[in-house]
């Protein structure tokens, strides 16, 4: 009896074991998604954090528009603001397209690329001078090309100044930055119904910086000089190390209003949850990566900055420690050092991205390279083998493309015959923005 008894036990134990098993996966799962849940949301927090933290390498996009060539009410430096700012946001790191005196389409257009681009970004910006106005309460940017009879036109000539915010909204990227020098008076307000000076209040989306060259309801002044009063002072303190990106707008409106004896006053709207400088210093790249007004766990933040910022240093160490031990075993003082300087830490980490097999990286590191270097003719000449390399496998990359048309300007105004053969080689390809940037600027070295 008692060995039945046992073997009824087992039995029923047997029968019961998948029961306890599948409620115990059942656990497990519902752990793993509680898990996963919070996992993301604190990725979502970190994201927002880091878009100041990357500072070696922030993707930084920025499209400049600049109208001047109305029909009716000419403004004469709206182009002018526009090329000095792009020249500046290059000088920044920011890939910039440039509009001048755009129309609606070309407008758009470049709006609808800027927002897919700024996908893949941790910066964006978006700078429009020319004539900007209200109506029913939304903000519109004029086209040079806008017919405006009356006011049910606006909707369908201009561009809705809510198009330009959704559209980098959607982008979801982590830092956006719209600056309008765009609120001088309406040329049109003599055809409209209702007339309202300057541009409405409008509030910034999350993670973004909106910044006007006047007050809502106020009319900013054209300037007298080559640039706009707004743009000039912009120009002036945007690339100042020491000064964070609310700062630098601070001292804007500074300058501003001492410069109209207090008739125009800048105003921002921001809604920025962490800290940003245009230009960084090497204190305030440790306060970015330290400080944001958005808390999550701060090893998170940690492991999020760290593949970006500490990562390339053992490499970098790496690469430039064999000069030292090379030295060290020549009896004689002349080392290989003396015959070809070593490159800084930073050129050093540049030159390694240059032979990576990612065009992106490879863009970014050229790019960077020239902007600071373009007079170092050892450096020039490593770029240029280096992107000549894997030349024509690479003609469908967009990335190559973009950076072989840029150098291709670069080698133009280098004023170096030597690198016609490079243009030359360029001027063959099948790509015909590239075909264009090498005719044009082989043009330049004969």
């Amino acid at each position: 009896m008692k060995r039945a008894r046992r073997l009824y036990v087992w039995v029923i134990l047997i029968l019961l074991l998948p029961g306890i098993g599948i409620l115990s996966s059942c656990g497990d799962d519902t752990q793993g998604e509680a898990s996963g849940q919070g996992q993301s949301r604190s990725m979502r927090g970190i994201q927002a954090v880091s878009k100041s933290a990357s500072v070696a390498h922030q993707r930084r996009l920025a499209v400049v528009i600049g109208n001047s060539e109305y029909e009716k009410s000419q403004l004469k430096n709206p182009v002018n603001d526009a090329q000095a700012m792009a020249r500046l946001l290059r000088r920044l790191d920011f890939e910039v397209e440039l509009v001048e005196n755009g129309g609606r389409r070309s407008m758009v257009t470049m709006l609808n690329s800027f927002g897919r681009k700024l996908r893949q970004a941790d910066v964006g910006l978006f700078y429009y001078a020319g004539h900007g106005i209200q109506v029913k309460g939304r903000n519109y940017l004029i086209p040079v090309d806008a017919v405006l009879e009356t006011e049910a036109d606006v909707e369908f000539e201009a561009l809705d100044l809510g198009r330009v915010l959704s559209k980098m909204e959607d982008a979801r990227c982590p830092l956006n930055i719209v600056v309008l020098d765009a609120c001088r008076d309406n040329p049109f307000s003599r055809s409209f119904r209702s007339v309202s000076k300057g541009l409405a209040l409008v509030d910034a989306p999350r993670g973004t910086l909106l910044a006007f060259a006047t007050a809502p309801g106020s009319v900013a002044a054209d300037g007298e000089g080559s640039n706009g009063i707004y743009t000039k002072h912009l120009l002036a303190n945007i690339e100042r190390s020491d000064l964070s990106i609310e700062e630098v707008f601070k001292q804007v409106r500074i300058g501003v209003v001492n410069d109209t004896d207090g008739q125009q006053t800048p105003w921002e709207s921001s809604s920025l949850m962490g800290s940003f400088h245009f230009q960084p210093s090497a204190d305030s790249k440790n306060r970015e990566m330290a400080t944001s007004s958005v808390q999550p766990p701060p090893a998170k933040a940690v492991e999020k900055i760290a593949p970006i910022t500490i990562k390339p240093e053992p490499e970098i160490q790496k690469e430039a420690s064999p000069e030292p031990i090379k030295a060290a075993h020549v009896a004689k003082p002349q080392s290989p050092a003396v015959k070809k300087p070593a490159h800084s830490p930073e050129i050093t980490k540049y030159i390694k991205m240059l032979k990576s097999s990612n065009t992106k990286d490879r863009r970014y590191a050229a790019k960077k390279i020239i902007r600071s270097h373009s007079s170092n003719k050892v450096l020039l000449d490593v770029v240029n083998q280096e992107l000549l390399k894997g030349y024509q496998r690479n003609l469908k990359d967009r990335h190559h493309v973009d950076v072989m048309a840029w150098f291709c300007k670069t080698l133009g105004h280098s004023k170096q015959k030597r690198y016609a053969a490079t243009l030359r080689q360029v001027e063959k390809s099948s790509n015909r923005k590239l075909k264009k940037y090498a005719s044009k600027n082989l043009r330049l070295l004969q």
